[in-house]
């Protein structure tokens, strides 16, 4: 049987789909020509917070200075209001 590593990037995929969507658990599900694997993994609340707050900053350091400069390169300066949403 497959089990899905905490340390894989699908790990992070499935956490984040589950806080975003608020669902508590979910169904993994590995189909190959050798067969399929169903593991049911649950919301890991800790990790989802800790996920959050990377992307928080990923999206406010990384991906707004792309954008505006992609998207709108005559903006000189773009002014970011954040408000931190991570649940306790």
């Amino acid at each position: 049987m497959c089990k899905l590593k905490r340390t894989h990037a699908y790990y992070a995929q499935v956490q984040g789909q589950m806080g975003c969507t608020g669902a508590q658990w979910c169904d993994f599900v590995v189909y190959t020509k050798k067969g399929m694997s169903v593991e049911s993994i649950a919301f890991d609340r800790g990790y989802w917070v800790e996920l959050q707050e990377k992307l928080w900053q990923y999206y406010f350091t990384q991906f707004i200075k792309y954008a505006v400069a992609e998207f709108a390169p005559s903006c000189t300066e773009a002014v970011v209001v954040c408000h931190s949403t991570t649940a306790s």
